[in-house]
């Protein structure tokens, strides 16, 4: 039974809801991205953020500056050795990477950029700077309880109090369900409407902070 958290403002979070926390979790990569430059290519014309990782990672090698992680001995060595082809390349990766790639034998590929790529991916979300303006993947406990509500008939929402909040003043970025009746009400009410769902309201100290959207 889903439990939905209430604050004392009104807000509805979905308890329990894990957070996407990497960048892996919130975008859409193509599992096979790793096999070969086609297929990283193939990837990145499907993922703007990914094409900008990868852009990122040629601009750092172009500079002379390799991997800031862990890296073998093996790793280092074909790392010094694109630092060393990429500097006669373009500076701009829309033009040299095509040729970048072409360079790359399998081995480099898998050694070097896949682990370049794989560190991006794994990293934890920057929510300052990556893009996430496109996920569909709700971001925290407030959206998860959005979206899970927001389809729910009319005439249900005001049996159980649930009003859908889309910008609470111009310009808003805040999307939120709210309720406007007590959490037991509401809870009795969604039985009664043979929906499973249960409200709970938070003590002030366990409140969360209202979410907004970039």
């Amino acid at each position: 039974m889903p439990t939905f958290e209430v604050d004392d403002s009104g807000t509805l979070s979905l308890a329990g809801y894990e957070a996407p926390k990497t960048r892996s979790d919130i975008y859409d990569v193509d599992k096979r991205w790793h096999e070969s430059p086609e297929g990283l290519r193939f990837a990145m014309e499907d993922c703007p953020a990914l094409m900008e990782a990868v852009h990122n990672i040629y601009s750092r090698y172009w500079m002379g500056d390799g991997p800031r992680g862990a890296r073998t001995s093996k790793q280092r060595k074909l790392i010094d050795r694109v630092i060393e082809q990429t500097r006669h390349l373009a500076s701009d990766p829309e033009d040299g990477m095509g040729l970048w790639f072409m360079m790359m034998g399998p081995e480099t590929f898998q050694e070097v950029l896949v682990a370049d790529v794989n560190d991006w991916l794994s990293s934890d979300i920057d929510w300052t700077w990556d893009d996430t303006s496109g996920i569909s993947l709700p971001l925290n406990g407030q959206d998860a309880a959005y979206e899970y509500l927001k389809d729910l008939p009319a005439n249900e929402m005001d049996a159980i109090g649930i009003v859908l909040v889309e910008g609470d003043v111009p310009g808003s970025s805040y999307y939120a369900a709210e309720l406007t009746s007590p959490p037991q009400r509401a809870t009795a009410a969604a039985r009664a409407l043979g929906r499973p769902l249960e409200f709970t309201a938070l003590w002030p100290a366990q409140r969360p902070t209202r979410a907004t959207h970039s």
